[in-house]
This record gives C-alpha cells, structure tokens and sequence, in this order.
C-alpha cells in the first residue's frame, strides 16, 4: 500500500478486516441485522475532541475505521490503535 500524503494516517482495511474476523462475535455480521454484508472502505474518518464546549482541541482527534452494512446502513466504528494493536505495528 503506498504512504498516505503527508499529514495523513496510514490506512490498512484489510488489518481491520482481520481484527473484526478474529475479535468479533458475529465474525464480521451485522450486529443489526444479521446479514454477511458489512464492508469497510480504504479511509479514516477523523473524530476532533471538543472541550470545553466550542473549544476545538486539534491535536487531539481519534482516526477510525467505518464498517458500513450495504443492507440495513448501520454503520460501526473502530479506532485505528486498535487495530494496530492487534497487527503488532
């Protein structure tokens, strides 16, 4: 997988798909509804920490990765050091 541009988090969905395959209950179904159809694309999304109200602290954000069921919509976040944990790296 090529360097992320500079600034940007380093992604590996195929380490989260391990995690969820290993970690997870369901193995990797819906949690919702059942169904084998949760995907999880090649981005982060960025989560800032707000403190106190309206007070936006950039330094401190959470990088995760979105499991997103193609039959029902809900969508699952885990966080990156997680997965990295479990990758060893």
């Amino acid at each position: 997988m090529p360097d992320a541009p500079t600034g940007q988090p380093k992604v590996d969905a195929n380490a989260a798909i391990r995690l969820v395959n290993t970690k997870w209950i369901n193995k990797g179904n819906c949690p919702t509804c059942g169904q084998d159809t949760l995907g999880v694309g090649d981005e982060l999304f960025e989560v800032k920490v707000v403190k106190p109200p309206g007070l936006l602290i950039p330094e401190r954000a959470m990088h995760l990765f979105a499991f997103v069921c193609s039959n029902c919509g809900n969508t699952i976040f885990v966080h990156k050091k997680v997965v990295e944990d479990a990758e060893g790296t």
